[in-house]
């Protein structure tokens, strides 16, 4: 029997911020205007106007024939491609970082939440069509949070000294860590297939955003996901007016403050700098900073005087790349986008941004946060039932399931109660008592009752802990399954490689994942294979 979801407030998964918008107090509230619904992304796909159709059509056509992977295998990936020609198509985006191997298993989850949310909305319009897109974060330069992957309880780490946007990394030196991640698979027929295709994605002599979009492609052509490199110099010329626009006016610092200034009581996940973009170059990626009528990035290794500047990006857009707060806005330049989909995290900046697009007339898409999914041996699962447990308890920290567990497997509690009570009834008893006789003995009745009660319940917890003490068995395993299901105390989907579960059994993850999927509904999703 497969548990049901997992109550995401019970579970404590999600910050207040993330939890008023789920249940609509941001918008009673007035900070943003739209619901998180399905029926919201419906309403905004029938006013989303989009007229780069054309150029993002031309640009993923060069990205995808430079590699010649649209072959008779990619249909679905060739009409969905061709389907963004029509005025009625629209996009479901994700995006994420260009992690070795996908890196943690929500790297995944996550498109399958983009193309579950497609195929979903699908079913519910008559007039438009819906495809969903990757966004590579191919110009994020934070290399240390994307070089390692995590896989049967082994760290694998891709060493580089190469500086720069990280897409441009060439895979040259990718072959020693191939060969332990190829050891570590092993040679199950399953582990060949995977090899075959990262073999062909990281040995072939490319660099690493080309690597991630074969194996993307590979995993997912079959559901037609469109995987998109927004570091593109035609792509960029449509972002430059808005960038021109941040480095005159900081239009990011100007509206994003205002907007965190109605979050007033909610963790705020960044705040913008007077200019959120950042300077391109090879093997280069540093913050602009505006000074007056000079330009100059932040390791002071490159200064320009203004206008030579803004003629500079007028004539090499690519040079210019947008922080996390023009990155969305970037993202809704290029696609005919009606929702993004990404973490908790992820959609706390968006939160930031509804008044930074509005002064940009740029239309806000609906930000969906991603399901979470929790992975579950039909062994493990079998335990926590034995243990007379459910997958929800090992959210808490391991005291509470020990006494969780305690609690549902005595027979007879043992909590004391009703003695305390009776306590305090007979000393109040002692107290009617001693107040006829002298008013004062009430403070020393008061105090030893105090004390007869402390002293009963760390007899309570004496209990308790012998109970403990007798179920060490059970506690062994309580342990063992809360180190599998948090290793390093971290969320599973968060750290662990989805290969991990993908070679455990005979059953597609993938397609387990896809049946599990719940558009918009962000109860825990467990999976058992």
């Amino acid at each position: 029997m497969i548990p049901a979801d997992i109550n995401y407030q019970t579970a404590g998964l999600y910050n207040p911020l993330i939890e008023d918008y789920f249940s609509g107090e941001l918008k009673k509230k007035g900070i943003i205007d739209w619901e998180y619904s399905l029926d919201e992304i419906l309403r905004k796909s029938e006013v989303r106007k989009f007229k780069h159709r054309h150029i993002l059509h031309q640009v993923l056509s060069d990205q995808y024939n430079e590699l010649n992977l649209l072959d008779d295998e990619a249909e679905p990936v060739k009409r969905n491609l061709d389907a963004l020609l029509n005025s009625n198509t629209q996009t479901i985006c994700t995006g994420h970082q260009l992690c070795i191997y996908g890196g943690p298993a929500y790297f995944y989850s996550k498109m399958i939440d983009a193309i579950q949310l497609a195929k979903k909305l699908n079913t519910k319009s008559t007039n438009k069509h819906f495809v969903p897109v990757f966004w590579m974060a191919s110009e994020d330069h934070d290399f240390e949070e994307i070089q390692s992957v995590n896989i049967f309880h082994k760290k694998i780490t891709w060493e580089n000294k190469a500086t720069g946007a990280v897409g441009a990394f060439d895979t040259a030196s990718f072959s020693s860590v191939h060969e332990e991640w190829s050891t570590i698979l092993g040679s199950h027929p399953k582990a060949i297939a995977l090899n075959e295709t990262f073999n062909k994605a990281y040995l072939s002599g490319h660099d690493l955003a080309t690597a991630t979009r074969i194996f993307v492609h590979e995993l997912f052509k079959n559901e037609g996901l469109l995987i998109l490199d927004g570091n593109d110099k035609n792509l960029k010329q449509l972002f430059l007016p808005l960038a021109t626009k941040e480095l005159t006016d900081s239009i990011a610092e100007q509206n994003v403050t205002k907007q965190i200034k109605q979050l007033e009581g909610y963790k705020i996940q960044a705040v913008p700098r007077p200019t959120n973009l950042f300077f391109l170059a090879e093997n280069y990626r540093s913050r602009i900073i505006v000074k007056e009528n000079t330009v100059t990035t932040a390791d002071g290794q490159r200064t320009w005087e203004f206008n030579e500047f803004i003629e500079l990006i007028n004539k090499e857009p690519e040079r210019i790349s947008p922080n996390v707060f023009l990155r969305p806005l970037y993202q809704e330049i290029c696609l005919p986008n009606i929702a993004y989909v990404g973490g908790a995290g992820e959609i706390s900046y968006w939160l930031e941004l509804p008044l930074l697009f509005k002064a940009s007339s740029i239309d806000f898409p609906v930000p969906v946060v991603r399901n979470s999914y929790i992975y579950l041996t039909k062994k493990q699962l079998t335990q926590i039932e034995q243990l007379k447990l459910q997958t929800v308890d090992f959210f808490q920290d391991d005291n509470q399931i020990l006494n969780q567990f305690i609690k549902n497997n005595q027979e007879k509690t043992i909590s004391l109660e009703q003695e305390k009570q009776e306590l305090a009834a007979f000393f109040a008893k002692l107290e009617e008592i001693g107040v006829k006789i002298d008013p004062n003995l009430s403070k020393t009745i008061q105090g030893e009752l105090k004390r007869s009660t402390s002293n009963l319940e760390n007899i309570e917890k004496r209990f308790n802990n012998a109970l403990k003490n007798q179920k060490e068995q059970e506690k062994q395993q309580i342990s063992s399954l809360k180190t599998k299901l948090f290793p390093n105390g971290t969320f599973q989907e968060r750290i662990q490689s989805i290969f991990e579960f993908v070679l455990k059994t005979d059953e597609n993850i993938f397609d387990l994942i896809q049946k599990a999927n719940t558009p918009l509904n962000n109860n825990i999703k467990v999976i058992v294979y």
